[in-house]
């Protein structure tokens, strides 16, 4: 019995000793069954014989057989084991083989797991074999399977989220972990029961799930599903471990390779976006080599020159550029030569004969080595622009009407005048005005006015020698600058100028005459400077109108003090209302006949605190002249009905008499002017529309007491 029992525990120890960790093998198993049967047999033999010491020889020779035999079964079972593992082996080493050649072929994503997963199962030996990855709501969607048991996927939801029922299998748990699960019995682990009937139904006894990547995040899993329970043994785990890590740097390839191919491509647009650009651009765009040769020039450069074709252009781009701009254009190429950027405005002749300006931006073009290799340029045909510029500057200089310099241009002259003239030697200015021009626009029209202008201009321009300058302040104001003219010189032009303006002027079916008041400044006797100067000759032409117009006179310090006066006067008289400055003087009219009163002449008279009494001669011109003559009108008016109310009341009926502006009854209110009522309000007043004139209001040449 102590011999039996030490055989089964020996038996035991051994099956423990395979059992633990490793899947027994059926040679394995069946070697236990015939070590198992020795020991009953001889067991039974001895329970039954008599124990003599032949039976004891016996029953020990038996016994060391039945473990002889046990020996050789175990052996035989470990050399199929080991063969059987060296088969799989083979299988999964040409199967990441194959993974290895789909890896260097393979040319997108869904081809490299569409070969893995069959290499897997027709070389590796799985049983199936299938690789999904992740979308954006942590969802496993498949993308390659192969093997039995593909239907399994259809309606299959694996999840890597925690929260969801489906990522809380193996599967989910690999993938949040990022750790591999290798399931070597799917009836003895607990992770695997809602899966069992599935596999059972597919024939899987095993299975592996292994995380694959991009970079370091987790992106997808490779599932593998095995026929036999315990085939992921730690060399096959290695293999498995392997093969995703060539499958991770196959994605990480793929990626760079697309990455590389979209930025290819991305190129590729570019560079057609710019040739589209450069070529649809108006502007030139070409680029010239260091020898100067031109390289490339895109249409709108082509047409620009002229040229058919950029060989053409190439023969003679630098020939249409004028000569006096060739060295600067060689200068330009030289100084991009070097590293620096420059602009040069040029003018061409193009090969059809048409002439350009053209500007020109050019910068350097660099090598892979950081050196010079060619001249970019962008050129744009400026000629519109420098057109518009010499337009700007003729109308910043000339006058737009006549063509006549204006108050600029002759300014800059008289300086140059001033600086070259001479010890001894004088400079005139004379300003002349046309006489009541402004009638010939409100009367014809403005355009008969500037024909009329033109005209003048046309006439003026023969009478002045080399070097004067005849110029157009504005309106009908004109400035002749006469250099080294003494007054002898001057008065006799003035004169020329007073008489070719008096000559008539066909207007259409008009034929017109106008004079001309001309005042004249001499350097330096009237001023050193054209401010002064023109002054002076304006203020000798006001003379000349206050005179009666259609003449001309020099300046003389005399006519300052006058203009001075006149200036006074203008600003007092603004204020002459407001500060009740005026009074009436009434002044009666008498009969011839019988002496008897038939009327009162209303004088206006002003006292000033600084000018004193000043004259109605004096005031009464400026007044209208300044417009100030109808308020003041007005005044009168009011205040003279208002004394004629006085007389009414009194018993009196006197006829009053005056005299208005031309312009105040067509002034709306006149007729009804003094607070309602008619002018000269009173019975029998009157206005004595005989006696409008335009020099006054109420004339103290019909007054002999006036001072």
């Amino acid at each position: 019995m102590s011999g039996r029992i030490s055989l089964v525990h020996r038996h035991r120890d051994a099956d423990g000793a395979n059992g633990t960790g490793t899947a027994p093998g059926r040679a394995s198993r069946q070697a236990s069954v015939i070590g198992g049967v020795g020991v009953a047999c001889a067991t039974a033999y001895l329970s039954l014989a008599v124990p003599t010491a032949t039976s004891i020889t016996l029953t020990a020779a038996m016994l060391g057989l039945s473990a002889t035999l046990t020996r050789l079964a175990v052996l035989r079972a470990r050399h199929k084991q080991t063969e059987f593992r060296s088969v799989r082996l083979s299988q999964l080493y040409s199967a990441l083989s194959q993974c290895n050649q789909a890896i260097a072929r393979c040319r997108s994503e869904s081809e490299l797991f569409e070969d893995i997963c069959r290499a897997a199962v027709t070389i590796g030996g799985m049983q199936m074999t299938w690789i999904g990855l992740l979308d954006d709501s942590k969802r496993l969607m498949p993308l390659a399977v192969h093997g039995q048991g593909m239907e399994y996927l259809r309606d299959l939801k694996v999840s890597a989220d925690e929260a969801d029922p489906h990522g809380r299998g193996p599967t989910g748990l690999a993938l949040r972990s990022d750790s591999p699960y290798w399931c070597q019995d799917v009836h003895a682990d607990s992770a695997t029961v809602l899966w069992r009937t599935q596999s059972q139904r597919f024939g899987w006894k095993s299975f592996a799930v292994l995380p694959l990547h991009r970079g370091d995040r987790v992106i997808g899993a490779l599932s593998l599903y095995g026929s036999l329970a315990y085939v992921f043994d730690a060399v096959v785990r290695d293999l498995l471990m392997d093969m995703v890590r060539n499958i991770d740097y196959a994605l990480a390839n793929l990626d760079r390779e697309t990455e590389r191919q979209r930025a290819n491509e991305a190129l590729r647009e570019s560079e057609q976006r710019l040739r589209t650009v450069i070529e649809t651009q108006p502007e030139c765009v070409k680029t010239i080599d260091r020898s100067g040769n031109l390289l490339e020039m895109n249409a709108a450069g082509l047409a620009m020159i002229g040229a058919d074709s950029l060989a053409q252009a190439q023969r003679h781009y630098t020939e249409v550029i004028l000569p006096e701009y060739r060295d600067a254009f060689a200068a330009l190429h030289a100084r991009v030569m070097s590293g620096e950027s420059g602009l040069l405005e040029f003018e061409i002749v193009g090969l059809r004969g048409q002439r350009r300006w053209l500007e020109t931006h050019a910068t350097p073009m660099r090598g892979a080595d950081g050196c010079v290799t060619r001249l970019l340029a962008v050129t744009r045909d400026t000629t519109d622009r420098k057109q518009a510029s010499d337009r700007i500057q003729h109308l910043a200089h000339y006058d737009a009407l006549t063509g006549l310099p204006n108050r600029r241009l002759v300014e800059n002259r008289a300086r140059q005048a001033f600086s070259q003239a001479s010890d001894g030697h004088t400079l005139a200015i004379m300003f002349l005005d046309l006489d009541l021009f402004k009638d010939i626009n409100d009367t014809l029209g403005h355009s008969a006015g500037d024909a009329s202008l033109i005209e003048l201009a046309r006439r003026l321009r023969p009478l002045l020698s080399e070097g004067d300058v005849l110029a157009r302040f504005g309106g009908d104001e004109f400035l002749i600058l006469l250099p080294d003219a003494c007054e002898r010189t001057a008065a006799q032009t003035a004169q020329k100028v007073l008489d070719t303006i008096a000559e008539p002027y066909h207007l259409g079916p008009y034929d017109l005459t106008v004079s001309g008041s001309i005042g004249i400044a001499l350097y330096p006797r009237d001023g050193t400077d054209f401010e002064s100067l023109s002054k002076n000759a304006d203020t000798a032409m006001y003379h000349v109108k206050k005179q009666g117009r259609r003449g001309y006179c020099f300046f003389t310090p005399q006519m300052q003090a006058g203009m001075v006066r006149y200036l006074k006067v203008v600003g007092a008289l603004r204020q002459a209302l407001p500060r009740n400055q005026f009074h009436l003087h009434y002044q009666p009219q008498m009969s011839m006949d019988d002496g008897k009163l038939i009327g009162v002449e209303a004088l206006l008279r002003w006292n000033h605190p600084e000018l004193g009494a000043v004259s109605p001669a004096e005031f009464i011109p400026v007044a209208e002249e300044s417009g100030a003559i109808l308020p003041i009108g007005e005044w009168v008016l009011r205040h003279a009905a208002r004394q004629a109310r006085i007389w009414v009341q009194a018993g009196y009926t006197p006829v009053f008499h005056g005299s208005v502006p031309p312009c105040r009854p067509s002034q709306p209110g006149f007729t009804h002017s003094g607070r309602g009522r008619p002018a000269g309000a009173a019975p029998g007043a009157r206005t004595d529309g005989r006696r409008r004139h335009a020099r006054s209001a109420a004339c103290d040449r019909h007054d002999p007491g006036a001072s």
